[in-house]
């Protein structure tokens, strides 16, 4: 079991969603499925990076999902998973890469002047400063335009939710946007095919179910129709955050 664990472009260690599905002997598309579904509780040790990687299958080169993992992450995801003898030796390399790989980073760490240490410190600074005026230059039309709208209140239909995360440069339309809900476990078929919110959304404020009735066009009586799905203001923004990583992964590749 080796090069389980890599480097990033930053000099950060992760290890890739696949590799652990492989060495533990479980589908990758179950192992993308546990981090999307306890998101948050993974991006309490760090974002999760999302990224869109080649690999080869006999058919020819495809891309795929993937999730790259920094220890913690990848540490909470083996606490998902059966304690089977597979996953218990994999969990076992694992640490001894990740340890590995902090041992040899230490060892590789320069000792710096007073001086060194002021003039790197500026060097990042004047970058990162750079890059943020960049990219508040190019943001700030939405970011404004979504300022106002995340100050409303109330909620609003999936289709009203779609535009106003379009103006916040999200693009997606009402069907993409309820196919999306739908894949992060937000909402769900019915048994009369119409669209129901999970509780779980719905107790931490980002759905609600507005009731919806009709007047019979012959006899006149009130007819109650299935509860309309609607997006919140909370949910909304959640949204905002959640998509903006899959439209940024997928301009990286375009």
């Amino acid at each position: 079991m080796s090069g389980i664990v890599t480097m990033t472009a930053d000099g950060e260690p992760r290890v890739a969603s696949f590799v652990i599905a492989e060495r533990t002997e479980n589908q990758h598309a179950s192992v993308l499925r546990v981090i999307r579904d306890n998101l948050d509780d993974f991006e309490a040790f760090g974002r999760v990076g999302f990224e869109i990687a080649p690999f080869e299958t006999a058919g020819g080169t495809q891309r795929r999902e993937i999730a790259m993992l920094n220890e913690q992450q990848a540490t909470l995801l083996m606490t998902f998973m059966r304690n089977s003898e597979i996953v218990k030796a994999f969990k076992i390399e694992l640490v001894k890469q990740f340890y590995k790989i902090r041992q040899a980073l230490v060892a590789q760490t320069p000792v710096l002047s007073d001086e060194q240490i002021v003039a790197r410190a500026l060097e990042i600074t004047t970058r990162k400063v750079a890059e943020l005026e960049a990219r508040v230059e190019v943001l700030e039309p939405a970011a404004v335009s979504w300022q106002t709208l995340a100050s409303a209140e109330g909620d609003y239909p999936v289709g009203d939710a779609a535009k106003m995360l379009a103006r916040a440069g999200i693009d997606t339309g009402p069907q993409r946007l309820f196919e999306y809900l739908a894949s992060i476990k937000w909402i769900y078929r019915g048994s009369d095919s119409k669209w129901r919110a999970y509780a779980e959304p719905v107790s931490r404020g980002f759905l609600a179910e507005r009731p919806q009735s009709h007047y019979h066009p012959k006899t006149g009586e009130l007819v109650l129709d299935a509860p309309q799905v609607r997006v919140t203001v909370p949910g909304l923004d959640r949204l905002r955050q959640r998509m903006q990583h899959v439209v940024e992964v997928s301009n990286a590749f375009a």
